[in-house]
């Protein structure tokens, strides 16, 4: 049966260290007993409940992949049914050089809604950038900026997420293709060669449509056999 606490979970707002609330919807896809993806509100896109949905069902070891190789999983990613998963994507805003990017301050122009990580990091779960004076951490990967992975299973801070974002080709001779990432030990967006082996985090546009429970298409059963027969039975003659 459809609890209140099952009920109540069907939208979940992260709010923390005082940062703006954005909603998290769960997304049962399977059917199952716990939710597959969450869908974004603010951002209009789905999220895997899996941050490393790659290394959980052995795609490739520990999930880590080139930048073509997660391109090709995401694109290929069948969850229960949903098809048209992609990576996350960075929008570069205009007029704003790509150097302004690599900064890590949390509240610069390289991150919220300019990127679907740093919004989600930063924004969604109300996460810190880790900035120490000199720029050398001094800490575990552990121990630095993610604190709050919310709801989402396998999001670990000493990872760094491929985004489906090209880095524009540098003009100096020898120069090869890089494409963005976001590193979650420290909350810093920076573009990485496409041969280095990252993690994946696949996202969908949009929302998915969540299965409904046996129990509540049961329910919704009932409610409208109950109004059809109430029409039914004022439609006699009396």
């Amino acid at each position: 049966m459809l609890t209140v606490a099952r009920a109540c979970a069907l939208v979940l707002t992260l709010a923390s260290s005082g940062h703006a609330a954005a909603a998290l919807e769960g997304r049962d896809l399977g059917g199952g007993s716990a939710f597959d993806a969450y869908y974004d509100t603010e951002l209009d896109i789905t999220w895997l409940a899996d941050a490393n949905l790659a290394g959980t069902t052995g795609y490739t070891e520990g999930g880590w992949m080139d930048w073509q190789t997660a391109m090709d999983w995401v694109s290929s990613l069948d969850v229960h049914g949903v098809k048209g998963w992609r990576l996350p994507q960075i929008h570069v805003p205009e007029g704003v050089p790509h150097s302004d990017f690599f900064g890590q301050a949390e509240t610069g122009v390289g991150w919220g809604k300019a990127s679907e990580l740093g919004h989600m990091f930063y924004v969604t779960l109300g996460n810190s950038a880790y900035d120490p004076p000199g720029g050398d951490p001094g800490c575990s990967p552990e121990g630095c900026a993610l604190q709050n992975s919310g709801p989402f299973t396998n999001l670990v801070a000493s990872v760094a997420y491929w985004t489906g974002t090209l880095y524009p080709k540098r003009p100096y001779p020898g120069s090869t293709q890089s494409a963005w990432m976001f590193e979650t030990w420290n909350g810093r967006q920076i573009d990485y060669s496409l041969d280095t082996p990252l993690i994946a985090w696949a996202v969908h546009p949009g929302d998915v449509v969540a299965v409904p429970e046996p129990q509540t298409v049961a329910l919704l059963a009932a409610g409208f056999a109950a109004i059809l027969w109430r029409r039914q039975r004022a439609q006699r003659p009396q």
